[in-house]
């Protein structure tokens, strides 16, 4: 499955699929009958020709205050039909955007709970890591609460949502759990602890098919069966590279990024058949502003890759000069764009899993902005306003980059259509 990762900032932004061939005659229906938003409506200042966007006002309606509860996640199923929403009260939503036909499950979570939403292949909606993990049946509303998994600075639960990397922060050991009996099947002791003064960053990602898994340490990277703590391949980094994120492609082609040199350099490797093999260096330019590169603050690198793996788009957030960077390995070509007056400073970036499109989500505003990474051009601006000083907004991309979804404080669900 294709993954997006902020590079400097860390965040993992999962991105799920939704349905491969969404039926156009359902869409246009949707917009003959006035279900889909235009350029006029109070939450869509903007919409390029070439998107739909679908409004929900206040799905929830009478079942909480006003509907204006604030939403803190969405994100497609597997079966690429619903969006699902974790609320700040704690309820989670099912919506299908197209038909607007909606359930909700109250206290499904913990209020105020930062849990991570993941579905899985049967149609189950995982939720973990910030409480016990649980899965919540779309159906029958029915909730069912697993044994912790303990606590964890970060987790990373497998494709098939069977198995989970848990780590604590720093250079602490990994381990890998059960999900649903919460049984340790693997630890990586002492020998991960990095000595002090050593900057080395630990990553762990996936294969598409849950049966192995890579980890750093130290300087190495290295290929896991889950039940074995014996590598079944390494490959031993050069001592100035220091590892930021990993991500694998579904036909086994591995791409580990980080720093050398004061240079944004991404590794390709083939990863199938428990073996490790170097194929490419990639040397991202240095002239696109990064933390580590030109002491800039508050900057954020996004790295995305095409679906074969063949051109690798990057996105840069300059909070410093209000600009953000886009590079691609193809064209070579580098784009500066501006946020109309919306600065930079506080607004979160999240890269389509092609690396054409860039939504930026602005904190004090609400509004989110989609840039074509192509050409610097914003195609849609959209509104998640609720009250206060800051907006809680978050934006979640199909994995075929053909859609996006945002919630917020206003306790709407937007979702944006690419119409051809």
């Amino acid at each position: 499955m294709t993954k997006v990762t902020v590079f400097a900032g860390r965040w993992h932004l999962k991105c799920t699929a939704m349905r491969q061939c969404a039926p156009f005659l359902t869409l246009l229906m949707a917009w003959l009958f006035g279900l889909v938003a235009t350029c006029v409506s109070a939450d869509a200042a903007r919409v390029d020709s070439k998107w739909i966007v679908i409004n929900l006002h206040h799905p929830r309606g009478d079942q909480s205050s006003g509907g204006k509860v604030s939403a803190r996640q969405c994100e497609w199923s597997a079966d690429h039909k619903l969006v699902a929403l974790s609320y700040i009260d704690g309820c989670i939503g099912f919506i299908d955007p197209l038909t607007k036909s909606k359930k909700f499950v109250k206290g499904a979570l913990r209020n105020e709970s930062e849990d991570t939403l993941k579905w899985r292949p049967d149609g189950m909606l995982l939720s973990f890591g910030d409480s016990d993990p649980k899965i919540i049946n779309p159906k029958t509303a029915k909730v069912t609460t697993l044994k912790s998994l303990g606590y964890a600075a970060s987790m990373d639960v497998s494709p098939d949502c069977k198995l989970a990397i848990t780590r604590g922060y720093g250079y602490e050991p990994i381990e890998v759990m059960e999900v649903a009996s919460a049984n340790r099947i693997f630890f990586d002791g002492p020998k991960a602890m990095m000595p002090k003064g050593t900057y080395a960053s630990q990553i762990s990602e996936w294969s598409p098919d849950s049966k192995t898994f890579i980890a750093t340490r130290g300087k190495s990277l290295h290929l896991y069966e889950p039940k074995s703590t014996k590598p079944l391949s390494s490959y031993v980094c050069p001592s100035d590279f220091h590892f930021e994120y990993a991500t694998w492609m579904p036909d086994g082609k591995l791409f580990v990024s980080g720093y050398q040199d004061r240079k944004m350099v991404m590794l390709k490797f083939e990863a199938s058949g428990g073996h490790l093999v170097f194929k490419e260096r990639i040397v991202i330019p240095s002239d696109l502003p990064t933390d580590k590169q030109h002491g800039i603050s508050h900057s954020q690198v996004l790295v995305a890759l095409d679906a074969g793996g063949k051109s690798v788009t990057v996105a840069t957030q300059d909070a410093e000069n209000d600009k953000l960077y886009f590079w691609n390995s193809a064209s070579n070509r580098k784009i500066i764009a501006a946020d109309d007056h919306e600065p930079i400073f506080n607004a979160t970036p999240y890269l389509s899993a092609d690396g054409h499109y860039l939504a930026l989500a602005h904190f004090n505003s609400g509004i989110v902005s989609l840039f074509d990474t192509r050409s610097g051009k914003i195609l849609v601006k959209l509104y998640q306003k609720g009250e206060g000083d800051e907006a809680n907004v978050a934006v979640h991309w199909s994995e075929d980059s053909r859609a996006f979804a945002v919630v917020g404080d206003t306790g709407s669900l937007q979702v944006g259509y690419l119409a051809n």
